[in-house]
């Protein structure tokens, strides 16, 4: 089943006073996203938290919730196909190369009724079950997400992700960077181990975006990449005047939050790569901690709170944590990333539509079509997809 056709979702909170801080906590950072989140918002309605209208939202919260007790289906598999073509000395990611057409059509056909989002303390799913099916809430309506004794890194991660993305920035989880083992492109510059929980960017192409009308501030590649389940009378209006962006590198760690700001080794090996301005370590219930050596972004039941890099302040010469060879080389595939993603809204035909229209050209073979948009200027693939979801 998917969620195409749902009116609502609700949060219901939990009653075990246990868990309640860390409910708490999570229904203060949905308050404090709601007025810049599409498909989420904050109600005052007895148990009812928060309403869910989006697909993209829902998509990018089921990974979380307990498979067991849902019948909804996981999320198309956007970011996995990458490929590497000797023509271009590249390693792609193609995300509009996965059979995300077919998934997202059965993703999104549902019936009109709410899906439903539960937190709940993990020994007590079955219970939420019963009472969610006490009234009426089917496995086709309902996500059970659990917290156990804290706000746990899944959860805060993605949260977190929507954070950055109300304070202007494109992001990038894990699963959706292309700079890890086994997929670093031929010419990479990255010599650290591992693979950051987020990462983040602004740059001509973010404004490119704005101006577009595709997104407002920021967003996620998730939400880039569900553009096309929305009405095109979502899409924001176009600025009257386009600014520029100062291009701006973020890499952070999310631990849940039995962790402590010292607990970072990471973020400090990420630092070593000189692709990123800033760094930040990321953890629940914080406000009070600051470190020599990285940013914090934190959060309580009253929202978020960023607490700045120190070398952002830094009264020596060096202010920032970047290489410009090595930013630049990053800020340049994951530009390429995001518009590739961007092409996730366009059809088969309306990629083909899109290739040939430039040109008197047809590719023959799959991988002269991966090609062609690939290497097409970022701002043509930004307004291909605002003309064709607007026309829709």
């Amino acid at each position: 089943m998917g969620i195409r056709n749902f009116r609502r979702g609700y949060l219901f909170v939990e009653d075990d006073l246990s868990v309640m801080d860390n409910i708490e906590t999570a229904v203060g950072m949905c308050r404090d996203l709601a007025d810049c989140t599409p498909g989420l918002e904050v109600v005052n309605s007895g148990p009812v938290h928060l309403e869910l209208t989006r697909p993209g939202i829902v998509a990018y919260l089921y990974p979380i919730s307990d498979k067991s007790t849902t019948n909804i289906s996981n999320s198309p598999a956007l970011f996995n196909p990458v490929l590497e073509l000797a023509e271009i000395d590249k390693k792609p990611v193609i995300p509009w190369l996965s059979p995300r057409q077919h998934q997202l059509s059965t993703y999104k056909a549902t019936p009109d009724e709410p899906i439903v989002v539960s937190f709940v303390s993990g020994e007590y799913t079955g219970k939420r079950v019963e009472e969610l099916s006490e009234r009426n809430i089917s496995a086709e309506q309902r996500l059970i997400i659990p917290l156990y004794d804290k706000v746990g890194e899944p959860l805060f991660h993605r949260l977190t992700s929507y954070y950055l993305a109300r304070e202007g920035w494109l992001v990038a989880s894990e699963h959706q960077y292309p700079i890890h083992t086994g997929t670093v492109p031929s010419d990479s510059p990255w010599t650290v181990r591992g693979t950051p929980d987020i990462v983040a960017w602004k740059s001509p192409f973010l404004q490119t975006l704005r101006n577009e009308g595709l997104i407002r501030n920021g967003a996620t590649l998730q939400e880039l990449a569900f553009l096309s389940t929305q009405n095109h009378s979502d899409l924001h209006e176009r600025p009257e005047s386009q600014s520029v962006v100062d291009t701006k590198t973020l890499v952070a760690e999310v631990k849940g939050s039995d962790r402590s700001p010292g607990d970072l080794d990471q973020v400090n090996k990420y630092i070593r790569s000189r692709f990123y301005d800033v760094a930040y370590g990321v953890i629940p219930h914080h406000s009070n901690k600051t470190s020599s050596a990285h940013g914090l972004i934190t959060c309580d039941e009253s929202g978020f709170q960023m607490i700045p890099d120190p070398i952002e302040n830094d009264t020596g010469r060096q202010t920032s944590h970047a290489e410009e060879d090595e930013k630049e080389w990053f800020l340049d595939l994951m530009d390429g990333v995001a518009a590739q993603t961007l092409l996730c809204n366009l059809s088969y035909e309306e990629l083909m539509s899109f290739v040939e229209g430039s040109r008197d050209w047809r590719p023959e073979q799959p991988y002269d079509l991966v090609e062609n948009l690939w290497e097409r200027p970022l701002s043509d693939v930004a307004s291909e997809v605002a003309t064709t979801l607007t026309e829709q």
